[in-house]
């Protein structure tokens, strides 16, 4: 194994340790990955990215990450 794969576990074990000691982030991280498709690292990414979570509603989380649909249009004609 490389150094570089080595200090990446290295820096995802430090990460999950965090996230097992912080009660707020560890219950962020169980509902995060029962979402299939949510694995460690992109719970992890989520919980460091979007801190509001757990204090907002669907409608704005969905708009803070950007996948809200929205209509597009310009004058007469729709985008």
């Amino acid at each position: 194994m490389t150094a570089f794969k080595k200090q990446i576990e290295k820096i995802e074990m430090l990460i999950m340790t965090l996230i097992e000691k912080t009660p707020d982030y560890q219950s962020k991280n169980i509902i995060l990955q029962s979402v299939p498709g949510i694995g460690k690292v992109s719970a992890s990414a989520i919980i460091s990215n979007v801190p509001e979570l757990g204090y907002i509603n669907n409608k704005q989380a969905a708009s803070l990450i950007g996948v809200a649909p929205m209509n597009r249009e310009s004058g007469r004609y729709a985008l």
